[in-house]
């Protein structure tokens, strides 16, 4: 009788038991690395074009021009306008958007986008335009949004001190202080709370008319 050594059905069957475990075992860390690594992916796509957003942001309101414009019988209004999703402003647009130069810039939040969009156009000396005009060029600003909320920090007309507000329209002055918040539809990333502040407060091309007591040809 052969006394050669072998593996019984037993052991082969717990062999194969071993192997099929190790293997899923092995596929399933592969999976769970995969889904780990597109979602850090993911996240720092979303946490750069967050940053993209806020670095235009930013430099549009500290860009912001406090230029004065004035209709016949009606106060002196700055050239801004701020509401809780859509901000209108005078400042310069980035090169590779147009050719320098001060432009009429508004920002608004796109419902059915859920995207963050901005228009311009050459201010020529033109008032605010407002949400409803007609802008000859626009683009995304950044898509994702569930929401954009913007307030403004300053002593409106008629008020004993500044205060935040909900809109700045028709006011004298810049707003001291703009904030944005927002909420990302990717739970992954999340908006920090912008506040950027206009560096001018004093409309330089005014030219005083001491009779109307306003900016001369304005």
């Amino acid at each position: 009788m052969s006394d050669e050594a072998g593996f019984t059905l037993v052991e082969a069957l717990v062999a194969l038991s071993l192997v099929g475990l190790i293997t899923l075992v092995a596929f399933s860390g592969l999976r769970l690395a995969g889904d780990a690594w597109a979602r850090t992916d993911r996240q720092s796509q979303v946490a750069g074009e967050v940053a993209s957003a806020q670095a235009f942001l930013r430099q549009a309101i500290e860009q912001a021009y406090p230029g004065l414009h004035a209709t016949p019988g009606a106060p002196t209004e700055m050239t801004f306008r701020g509401e809780a999703t859509a901000m209108e402003l005078s400042a310069p647009v980035p090169y590779d958007l147009s050719a320098g130069g001060r432009h009429r810039i508004l920002i608004t939040l796109a419902v059915e986008e859920k995207s963050l969009a901005i228009a311009w156009s050459p201010e020529r000396g033109q008032k605010a335009a407002g949400a409803g005009s007609s802008w000859p060029r626009q683009a995304t600003l950044m898509t994702g949004l569930q929401s954009v909320n913007f307030s403004y920090f300053g002593q409106a007309r008629g008020e004993p001190q500044a205060r935040w507000h909900r809109e700045w329209v028709g006011q004298p002055v810049l707003p001291s202080l703009v904030r944005v918040e927002a909420k990302l539809a990717d739970s992954l990333a999340r908006w920090p709370i912008l506040d950027a502040a206009p560096r001018a407060d004093v409309d330089a091309t005014c030219v005083l008319d001491l009779l109307s007591r306003r900016c001369r040809g304005r």
